[in-house]
């Protein structure tokens, strides 16, 4: 009936029960229906007593539960799936619970990012690692977010970390509802756009420095674009050809 696996399994617990004169056990095997397929079965049997209380032999029954490990491993292969997408995203990845809005889970791009362990962050809130100002921050934002039961979306926000100083995120804010309607967690995803806003702003002070540079210069300079279309003449240039600049824009290149 058994395989050889799940006699020895439950041998091993039936014998254990044996000595220690325990009347009831309960184990996990799987058996061969007469078609030959297998069938997981949950057998729970009670002791039968003998004289001075000694275990003569086991009565109990056996249940099929065929289905609900199917349905275990299905829960277990989804909640897999869904880790290895959590712990792959680059981006860090949080939820709160919605009452006292404590960590509950953290991705390992959020420990990269924070430098702080999820064995560190789970259980604690913002005030255990962030200054108040922005803690106060981040909780007014999470109750905005469960009090209205709406996504928001924090395009900019500053966040100190634990070694990378002080960085830039652009953070969505999501609850997550229970069957009733009512809010029960928050989840949280941050993408750190620091390296992204110091590249905008070396750009806009380079742009500022060369279109500085083209006002100052006493040479007659102008920008033209790849149709031959002036973008911008500088006063010398202006000087140069009699044209004011604010009448040289959107001129051709050949009419200065």
């Amino acid at each position: 009936v058994l395989n050889p696996e799940s006699v020895a399994a439950a041998a091993k617990i039936f014998q254990e029960a044996v000595r220690n004169y325990s009347g009831l056990v309960t184990v996990e095997v799987v058996a061969k229906h007469a078609d030959g397929h297998p069938i997981d079965l949950e057998i729970r049997a009670a002791g039968a007593t003998a004289d001075q209380g000694r275990l003569r032999g086991f009565r109990g029954i056996s249940r099929d539960i065929t289905d609900r490990k199917k349905a275990e491993a299905a829960l277990r292969e989804s909640e897999s799936f869904l880790t290895s997408i959590v712990e792959n995203l680059p981006m860090m990845l949080f939820v709160k619970d919605a009452k006292d809005l404590r960590f509950v889970r953290f991705n390992q791009a959020g420990e990269d990012l924070l430098g702080y362990s999820r064995k560190e962050m789970i259980g604690k809130n913002d005030y255990d690692f962030f200054p108040q100002e922005q803690a106060d921050f981040f909780n007014e934002k999470d109750r905005l977010v469960l009090g209205g039961k709406i996504p928001v979306d924090i395009p900019e926000e500053k966040i100190g970390t634990r070694t990378r100083g002080e960085r830039i995120l652009h953070t969505k804010k999501i609850p997550i509802l229970s069957e009733n309607g009512e809010p029960r967690y928050l989840l949280g995803i941050s993408e750190d756009i620091t390296e992204q806003r110091k590249a905008q702003a070396d750009l806009r002070d380079s742009e500022e420095l060369f279109h500085s540079l083209v006002r100052e210069s006493s040479d007659g300079i102008t920008l033209v674009d790849e149709d031959g279309i002036v973008i911008e003449g500088n006063d010398a240039m202006a000087r140069i050809s009699g044209i004011p600049r604010k009448d040289a824009s959107g001129a051709l290149n050949t009419d200065l």
